[in-house]
């Protein structure tokens, strides 16, 4: 890490935005281990955000970007700014996206976070440099990987996973079931869309908004967008089961998962994480395998 780093770990945090300002994105998959004496163990706070302020802080990083997105990492910014006293900017995001007052709230909170960012080494980005960084970003999306005919397909949708959970993906190969679409925060749910070349020409910022808004979340009101983006994804593959994964802390998607397995046509399961015990757990495996075993 240098001083020329931003870390951030939202998906409403543009990468483009940050680039263009000279800088460096770097969006952090926390271990929960990292740097546990600089916040601390604490109690009542979610153990994604914990983990992500601890990781940032072990990080030697110019900035550090929290977002309102969830309740628990604007507490957490709260602490970072008492407990470290290192730079951190709080970006505010609107809650409904579709209306122009709120797209012209985002605009308006990524010109200051640009703004911040010039203090720390990064330069104010003309249109066209934003645009040639959008087209190349444009050109790095990733081209969904065909799935594997001889296992079950499943899909994953919920919040973020740390880094330690991402042994959730083994237990799911080693049962014999195969990830169509990856629908939690580190997945292409999160995602932008393609930029328009068109509009890049006209104002390559609002685009940029534009795009990002478009990110399906459970936490726009309303999130409808949520289920339109999960209904195309299941009727585009043969996904056979659903596997929700939330945080017991995280409200909204603890919430949401009734309403999504009333509303889904395919078999779901719902993974209620500590931060702790770990999705390599014997309980969890257990699950996994009565689940794959019902739905092969």
């Amino acid at each position: 890490m240098t001083s020329a780093d931003v870390i951030y770990n939202c998906p409403f945090v543009p990468a483009e935005w940050i680039k263009a300002h000279g800088l460096r994105p770097v969006r952090l998959n926390p271990r929960p281990s990292w740097g546990m004496h600089i916040l601390g163990q604490i109690e009542g706070i979610c153990p994604y955000a914990l983990a992500f302020a601890n990781h940032a802080a072990a990080c030697d990083a110019g900035l550090v970007v929290f977002t309102t997105r969830c309740d628990q990492m604007r507490r957490v910014y709260e602490l970072w700014k008492v407990c470290t006293g290192r730079p951190a900017f709080l970006l505010n995001l609107p809650t409904c996206r579709q209306s122009a007052a709120a797209q012209r709230f985002y605009i308006d909170e990524l010109l200051r976070l640009g703004r911040y960012m010039e203090q720390f080494g990064g330069r104010r980005p003309t249109k066209p440099i934003l645009a040639q960084i959008m087209l190349q970003a444009n050109q790095d999306l990733e081209t969904p990987v065909s799935p594997n005919r001889g296992a079950v397909p499943v899909a994953i949708l919920g919040g973020p996973l740390m880094n330690t959970d991402m042994v959730l993906f083994d237990t799911l190969a080693s049962g014999g079931a195969y990830v169509v679409f990856d629908g939690t925060q580190g997945g292409t749910r999160c995602i932008h869309r393609p930029f328009d070349r068109r509009e890049l020409c006209e104002d390559p910022l609002q685009e940029l908004a534009l795009a990002y808004l478009d990110i399906p979340d459970v936490f726009f009101r309303p999130n409808d967008g949520l289920y339109r983006w999960l209904k195309a994804q299941i009727d585009d593959t043969a996904v056979r089961g659903l596997i929700l994964h939330h945080y017991i802390w995280c409200d909204k998607w603890k919430a949401e998962c009734w309403r999504i397995r009333q509303w889904l046509p395919i078999p779901t399961v719902v993974l209620s994480n500590d931060g702790q015990t770990g999705l390599d757990s014997p309980g969890i495996r257990n699950r996994l395998s009565a689940f794959l075993e019902a739905i092969r």
